[in-house]
C-alpha cells in the first residue's frame, strides 16, 4: 500500500481503443435468449443446512479482529466558489495516512488532483494486540502511550471493562515531547464470553477513548461426555470440570436412552485423520433409529471417506492434518484399519487408496505397539511381513500389554498360526 503510485484518471483517455463492429442479428437474439432463474433443489439445500448446523457449534467462537483497509467513492456538488466538504469516520484508533484523489470537471474541462493526509492523535494510545483469552487467564501486557507533539503530557489513565474482564493499570503519566512508554496492564479473564474494555486518557484540554474487543473462550475442547445408569431413588451425577451444556434421556426402556444418545454420532466427521477415523468407525457401528437417520448416517460416512481419502500421502500413510503435514504413526495406521472396516461393509474404498495405505505400514517396525497394530492391520489384507511377526513372537515383544497380546494372537490367527495364537 505504501510504495502503491497515485491514481492518475486522466491517463484513462491516452489509451487507444480498438475499433469494434457489432452485428445485431435480430433473429438469433431471439432464438437464443438466456433467462436467469434458480435452479430447482429435490432436498440438496437442506441437507447441506443440516450439516451446517451441526457444524455451527464448532466455528471459532473468536470474532476477527482485523482493522481492514477501506475506500469511500463519492460524487459532490461544488458551491458557487468551487469549494466542496465531505465529512467521513475512520476506523477505531486510526492513526496513519489517507490518500485523497480528487477528479473535478465541468461541461469543457476535467482535472485530477491527490493529496495525503496525516491522521495522528496528540496521545496514540496502543495496547497489546490480544485477540482472545482463555478463562481463568492472568497475564501482564502492555498499555503503551506515544506522546506525537513537542509538549509535555500529563495525563490520567481509566480503564472501564465488561464484566468477565478485570483490567489495572497505574492512574497517570507524564511524557516529555515526541516521548513513548509503556505500562504495565494486569488483565484477567474471570468468565467466558464477548468481552471489551476502554482505555481513556484526560488532560486538562480534553480526553479521548480507544475501545478494545477481547473475548474469553473456554480452555476446554468441544467434547462430549455421556454417562448411562440405572436408579430408583435420587442420586447425584458429577460432570468432569469444563461441562456446561447439559441434556438428560430418561426412560423406564434401556433402548430408548442408548436411542436419544445415538444423535451425538450421526454428525459429519471433521478434524484431524484420528478424529475424522473414530467418527465414521462410530458411524458404521451405529444402528439407526429410522429411515432418515439411516439416511444421515451411509452420506456422512461417504463424504467422510472423501474427506479421509484427501489426507493420504504420495507415501500412503495418512497426514495428521492434512496430506501436507506431519504424519502421526497410530493415527495412521488406525485410518487405514477403518478404511478396512469401511470397505468389508460395502462403501467404496478405491483399491489403490488401501494398497498404498497398506503399503506403508511397512516402515512401523520400532515402536512395539505400533508394529503389532500395524501388523495386524496388513495381516487382515493378507500383506503382513511373515519376517517381522516371527521376529516379534521370537522375541516376546507383545507380552508387556494386554492389548499388545491380543493383536499378536489376532495377527498369528489371521495368518494361520493357530497354535502360536493361543500360546500368545
Amino acid at each position: 500500500i505504501t510504495s502503491q503510485k497515485p491514481a492518475d484518471p486522466l491517463k484513462f483517455f491516452d489509451k487507444i481503443l480498438p475499433d469494434g463492429v457489432f452485428d445485431y442479428d435480430i433473429y438469433n437474439m431471439l432464438t437464443n435468449y438466456k433467462v436467469e432463474g434458480k435452479t430447482l433443489s429435490f432436498g440438496g439445500d437442506a441437507a447441506a443446512m443440516a450439516v451446517a448446523a451441526k457444524m455451527a457449534k464448532h466455528a471459532s467462537p473468536v470474532d476477527s479482529k482485523n482493522v481492514k483497509t477501506y475506500a469511500n467513492l463519492v460524487s459532490l456538488q461544488a458551491d458557487d466558489k468551487g469549494e466542496i466538504s465531505y465529512e467521513f469516520k475512520t476506523p477505531n484508533g486510526f492513526n496513519g495516512a489517507i490518500r485523497v484523489d480528487a477528479v473535478a470537471n465541468d461541461a469543457t474541462a476535467m482535472n485530477a488532483v491527490n493529496s495525503e493526509i496525516k491522521v495522528k492523535d496528540d496521545v496514540i494510545i496502543k495496547p497489546s494486540a490480544l485477540i482472545y483469552l482463555l478463562k481463568g487467564d492472568e497475564l501482564s501486557a502492555n498499555l503503551r502511550l506515544i506522546n506525537t507533539t513537542n509538549a509535555d503530557k500529563n495525563l490520567t489513565i481509566n480503564i472501564t471493562s465488561s464484566k468477565n474482564l478485570n483490567i489495572k493499570t497505574q492512574e497517570n503519566a507524564n511524557l516529555k515531547p515526541f516521548e513513548n512508554k509503556a505500562f504495565v496492564l494486569k488483565i484477567s479473564a474471570l468468565e467466558t464470553g464477548a468481552g471489551e474494555y476502554n482505555v481513556t486518557i484526560s488532560d486538562k484540554n480534553g480526553s479521548k477513548t480507544l475501545q478494545n474487543l477481547l473475548d474469553v473462550v473456554s480452555p476446554y475442547t468441544i467434547s462430549t461426555y455421556a454417562k448411562s445408569s440405572v436408579f430408583d431413588k435420587e442420586s447425584k451425577i458429577s460432570l468432569p470440570k469444563g461441562y456446561h451444556d447439559v441434556s438428560v434421556d430418561a426412560s423406564s426402556s434401556v433402548s430408548s436412552v442408548l436411542l436419544a444418545a445415538s444423535k451425538n454420532l450421526v454428525e459429519y466427521p471433521y478434524g484431524c485423520a484420528e478424529q475424522r477415523s473414530s467418527r465414521l468407525l462410530a458411524l458404521l457401528n451405529l444402528k439407526p433409529k429410522d429411515e432418515l437417520e439411516k439416511s444421515d448416517q451411509k452420506r456422512f460416512i461417504v463424504s467422510g471417506i472423501d474427506e479421509l481419502v484427501k489426507m493420504q500421502k504420495p507415501d500412503g500413510s495418512f497426514g495428521y492434518w492434512s496430506d501436507l503435514g506431519e504424519t502421526n504413526a497410530f493415527a495412521s495406521i488406525f485410518a487405514t484399519d477403518v478404511l478396512l472396516d469401511l470397505s468389508e461393509a460395502g462403501y467404496e474404498v478405491s483399491k489403490g487408496v488401501k494398497q498404498n495405505a497398506l503399503n506403508s505400514l511397512l516402515k512401523y517396525a520400532n515402536n512395539d505397539l505400533e508394529a503389532l497394530y500395524a501388523l495386524y492391520v496388513s495381516s487382515r489384507a493378507n500383506m503382513a511381513d511373515r519376517s517381522i511377526l516371527n521376529k516379534i513372537y521370537d522375541d516376546k515383544a507383545y507380552n508387556k500389554t494386554a492389548l499388545s497380546k491380543y493383536l499378536m494372537a489376532a495377527a498369528l490367527k489371521l495368518n494361520g498360526l493357530d497354535d502360536e495364537a493361543k500360546v500368545a
